[in-house]
Formats: structure tokens, C-alpha cells, sequence
């Protein structure tokens, strides 16, 4: 289970966040394994991930694009994180996981807190 929470911005610019994967952490499939919808608000957005019929995919990592258009600086800015958690095959995706130790976020800042990998909570955050 992905999420998308935008916690800061600023009108008129939009926002898109792809998901892309690997194998080896080093070369990364052309197209995105997942997308979130484009944005242009702060909200929290869910996206189930399911890479069962790809188990060559050991890493994701998160691509942003940002558009802004209108009045006042050109530079967009948004606050934003995406958050990865683990689901159980047999489980609701609504209940707490963790991140396997063998999928792994790349990025500008990436953490995993938890007392072990199997119960990690593994961000990416940036600010542009």
C-alpha cells in the first residue's frame, strides 16, 4: 500500500508522483509500475501496489514531475511524502505491515524506523 500525503502548496501547480521498479536498484523499468492521480491539493491519497505477477522487482522508487502555471513566481513548491507498507496476501489493505527488507525506496531522502525491516515504515519526503 502506497501513500501519496501532500502537506504543503501553493495554487495554481500541479502535482505527479510515478512509481517505478528494479531489480538490482540500479536499472529501472522504463514505465512506472504505478500512478497516482495528478494533484493539485493538499490531501492524503491511498494506492494499492501489487507486484505479485512482477517478483523480479526488489526496489521502488518514487518520480515527481511538478507543473505550475499563473500568477506570481514561476518556481513551484510543494511538500509532500510517500509512505510504502507491507500488506499480507490474506489480509484487508487497511490493516498495519511493514516494508520487506528487499523492497526499498531511492530518492532524495529515504528512512526506515522500526525495531526489525519485517515491521519498518519506509518514506521518501521531499520539498521542492
Amino acid at each position: 500500500m502506497l501513500t501519496l500525503a501532500i502537506t504543503n502548496i501553493i495554487e495554481q501547480e500541479s502535482l505527479d508522483v510515478s512509481i517505478f521498479g528494479s531489480a538490482d536498484g540500479a536499472t529501472w523499468d522504463p514505465k512506472p509500475v504505478a500512478a497516482f492521480p495528478q494533484k493539485f491539493y493538499r490531501e492524503e491519497i491511498p494506492l494499492l501496489l501489487n507486484l505479485m505477477a512482477r517478483p523480479e522487482i526488489k526496489f521502488v522508487r518514487a518520480h515527481w514531475e511538478v507543473g505550475r502555471w499563473g500568477r506570481g513566481t514561476e518556481t513551484p513548491m510543494f511538500e509532500f511524502h510517500v509512505t510504502l507498507r507491507e500488506v499480507p496476501q490474506n489480509s484487508s489493505p487497511k490493516l498495519p505491515g511493514g516494508c520487506a527488507g528487499r523492497r526499498n525506496f531511492r530518492g532524495k531522502r529515504s528512512d526506515c524506523r522500526g525495531e526489525n525491516r519485517q515491521s519498518c515504515l519506509c518514506t521518501l519526503t521531499s520539498a521542492i
